[in-house]
């Protein structure tokens, strides 16, 4: 009888650590899944630029740069585009135009779609 009950007691104890395992192999992929979701949260913060391709808004904004800047060359290449979220968005780009001068630029674009340079400097070849 006593042999029996250590078998149950041996038995209850071994499924018992069996179902622990499962539960803490959940967690750690819980926690995976909770550490990947932080750090999309952390690289989307306010206030952090973050390093976009150049699509149709960018080449928007450069001609509206262009245009309110009255530039006669064209422009020959947009690039190293980035983005900052504020009460609004920043916009970050240089400007490579055909006369070979380079900009670089940054345009604020508030919540109702207003624009404003807001940085318009020349660099050095």
């Amino acid at each position: 009888m006593k042999k029996i009950f250590i078998v149950l007691l041996l038995s209850i104890s071994f499924i018992q650590c069996k179902q622990n395992k499962e539960t803490v192999t959940t967690s750690s992929e819980e926690l995976k899944i909770e550490q990947k979701e932080m750090i999309n949260q952390r690289e989307n913060l306010v206030g952090g630029w973050k390093t976009i391709e150049v699509d149709d808004k960018i080449k928007e904004l450069a001609n509206y740069v262009v245009s309110e800047k009255e530039i006669t060359s064209p422009v020959s290449t947009i690039s190293s585009a980035k983005s900052q979220v504020v009460s609004g968005r920043n916009f970050g780009f240089e400007l490579l135009l055909d006369n070979q001068e380079r900009w670089e630029v940054v345009v604020y674009e508030n919540i109702k779609k207003e624009k404003q340079i807001t940085k318009f400097n020349k660099l050095t070849n």
